[in-house]
């Protein structure tokens, strides 16, 4: 006969151990997810108008134009420094631009010409002001930007 030990005997064999090691992690799991705070998260979708609409020349356009590009040039400009800036600006203290930056996230979406805001904070209302901000300081910045744009072509076009 074998006188080997089965792995059933073996586990009998420790069953106290084995319990004892599962209950201690079920307790430390309870513990420690009784002690985190909850995280809240809010999503806001940017719907893009394509630049090339209402240009004379949209047919010269559309030989360099990559809408992907595009979206990932507006997330990168969504998330800059001075978007991000003037969002703490809107929101006020205690936000500043570091902590937007930390808690703000800005990706393209492939199927559509969107940008998906979303954001992270410690209450539910919290998050919700984060995206409305970065969005509505997104918008402020992207204005003044074609209004200087359009400064500078009428300045170009006098001269």
């Amino acid at each position: 006969m074998d006188d080997q030990p089965s792995l059933i005997s073996a586990l009998w064999r420790f069953k106290y151990l084995i319990v004892g090691a599962a209950l201690l992690a079920a307790v430390g799991a309870y513990f420690l997810s009784s002690r985190s705070a909850p995280a809240y998260q809010a999503e806001g979708l940017v719907l893009l108008t394509d630049p090339r609409a209402g240009t004379t020349s949209a047919s010269e356009l559309s030989l360099f134009w990559n809408p992907t590009r595009y979206l990932r040039n507006q997330a990168e400009v969504m998330q800059s420094p001075i978007v991000l800036t003037r969002a703490a600006e809107i929101l006020g203290p205690p936000y500043t631009a570091e902590d937007l930056a930390d808690d703000v996230d800005v990706r393209a979406e492939n199927d559509v010409d969107a940008l998906t805001v979303t954001a992270t904070g410690g209450d539910s209302q919290e998050p919700v002001d984060m995206v409305n901000a970065v969005v509505q300081a997104y918008g402020e910045v992207v204005a003044e930007e074609v209004q200087r744009n359009a400064v500078d072509t009428a300045s170009g076009l006098e001269a």
